[in-house]
């Protein structure tokens, strides 16, 4: 077979270019790429490719950048440069150029440059495709991050052995890992709070079944999370389980205070139609004693029954007050008020009973605070109920602080009072402000519930705690009014 065949029987085109420029010779596959016929190419001085070229940027191709026009000015080869052009029917082409030198012995410049191409349109369409859709796949996931990224509820994709395969930002904040860390590992990567190890109990529950799994928990910060946990199967057999965990705390704290509210309503009616009926015959009792101590004053055998019996009327007096106070609705009056002058009232008011406890009351007030709308005694009532527990709480020698200033945002006022007593047991802090709970030896127990009724009729919040250095803490924060009300105070 001759050289000529071969070339003739090429998949790629070739083309021989002179020194002069001019085409001396191409084969059938030159035509067929480039759309031409032999006589349209051979003896052409002009030709590189039909029409404009371009590389593969879009950006235009310069004639004297061309392969085998580099490779005659220059006598070095060219290989693999990707162009584009227009055939004259019209449709885009790619190919892949190659140049290589011809040159005689001794002469430094070649005398011809032989011109081979392929046509990779095929592979560039597959490319150009394989990009777009890779950029549609991008785009979707990046939606689909963002969408899921955007629920505020935490939420995880697991292989049914409980491996992480996704988790958005919400279940990564709440675990407080970072993706690496969770991603293709077990459930027990996100740590032992709650609620993953209640969620990793749903997970081996359900693994291997079509059954859905729920429950509710609380964890350590006190918010409670409704958890589910969802078989989903893909239409090729696939199977995942998907875990969603709903933060209920605001919805649960709401139904635990109307349920309060109801209790409460339901409880005061009777408590002050109870303390209406005995306050009457009570009366009665504490005239008969008046009397009885009128008359025999100068018995003194007698005298010590008396101070005993006076003691006890005056103590149901009390508790039949506090039950009336607890029973009937709370009327405010409302004003500006400053807490400042309310505080300083209430230290002095209380000051005797600490004196006789052996208590000293320290006082760390803001220099400069805004007003709050408020019924300034019965804020008056608040401070006086909570420094008097705190001064009964606290040992002889003791020491009671009671603080006031800002919440530091300027929007909510708070003070505390704090004992250097045994504090709050564990166990009791979820019901210091149940009616009737005490741990103290005759007390009532509802000066708490009082006061957390008047708080909250404030639109201000009340909460009890331990100091770490030992003691009792209650804390109140309350709305403050603007500054532009200009009451401050002394």
């Amino acid at each position: 077979m001759s050289w000529n065949a071969v070339v003739a029987a090429l998949e790629e085109g070739i083309i021989i270019r002179e020194a002069n420029g001019s085409v001396s010779s191409c084969n059938a596959s030159a035509c067929r790429i480039l759309g031409l016929t032999e006589e349209q190419i051979v003896g052409s001085r002009r030709l590189d490719l039909q029409g404009a070229s371009f590389h593969e940027d879009g950006s235009a191709c310069d004639p004297d950048d061309l392969p085998g026009r580099i490779t005659l000015r220059t006598g070095e080869p060219c290989s693999q440069v990707v162009l584009g052009f227009d055939r004259p029917d019209g449709e885009r082409r790619w190919i892949s150029v190659n140049s290589r030198p011809l040159a005689r012995p001794g002469e430094p410049r070649p005398y011809a440059v032989v011109i081979s191409f392929s046509d990779i349109t095929s592979r560039k369409r597959i490319e150009e495709e394989r990009s777009r859709l890779q950029a549609v796949i991008s785009r979707s996931a990046l939606e689909w991050r963002l969408t899921f990224d955007s629920i505020p509820s935490p939420l995880l994709l697991l292989e049914t052995d409980g491996r992480i395969i996704r988790m958005n930002e919400a279940a990564r904040l709440l675990a407080g890992v970072t993706y690496d860390r969770a991603i293709d590992r077990p459930l027990a990567a996100l740590g032992e709070e709650q609620p993953w190890p209640v969620a990793k109990a749903l997970v081996e529950q359900v693994a291997g079944t079509s059954a859905r799994g729920a429950a509710q928990v609380r964890d350590e910060r006190g918010r409670t999370w409704d958890l589910s946990v969802n078989p989903v199967a893909s239409p090729h057999g696939d199977r995942w389980l998907i875990v969603v965990a709903l933060d209920l705390t605001d919805l649960v704290r709401l139904q635990d205070s109307l349920r309060k509210s109801e209790t409460m309503s339901a409880m005061g009616g009777l408590v002050a139609g109870v303390a209406h009926e005995v306050r009457n015959p009570l009366f009665g009792i504490s005239a008969t004693l008046d009397a009885f101590e009128s008359r025999f004053q100068n018995r003194t055998e007698y005298r010590r029954y008396f101070e005993i019996l006076k003691d006890r009327v005056q103590r149901l007096n009390e508790l039949m007050q506090q039950l009336l106070d607890y029973g009937k609705p709370i009327r405010l009056e409302m004003e500006d008020i400053c807490l400042r002058r309310v505080a300083r009232e209430a230290i002095q008011a209380c000051s005797p009973l600490a004196a006789a406890a052996d208590v000293e009351i320290a006082a760390k007030i803001a220099s400069e605070m805004s007003p709050v709308v408020g019924d300034r005694m019965r804020m008056l009532q608040v401070f006086e109920n909570l420094l008097e527990n705190a001064i009964q709480h606290s040992p002889r020698g003791g020491r009671v602080v009671v603080r006031v200033g800002g919440t530091g945002d300027g929007e909510r006022a708070r003070f505390s009072i704090e004992d250097s007593g045994p504090g709050f047991r564990p166990e009791d802090l979820d019901r210091i402000f149940e009616p009737f709970f005490t741990r103290r030896r005759g007390g009532t127990g509802l000066g708490l519930s009082i006061v957390q009724r008047i708080v909250e009729q404030h639109q201000g919040e009340i909460a009890a705690g331990n100091r770490p250095e030992g003691g009792a803490v209650m804390s109140v924060t309350l709305p403050l009014l603007p500054r532009t009300s200009g009451l401050s105070g002394p």
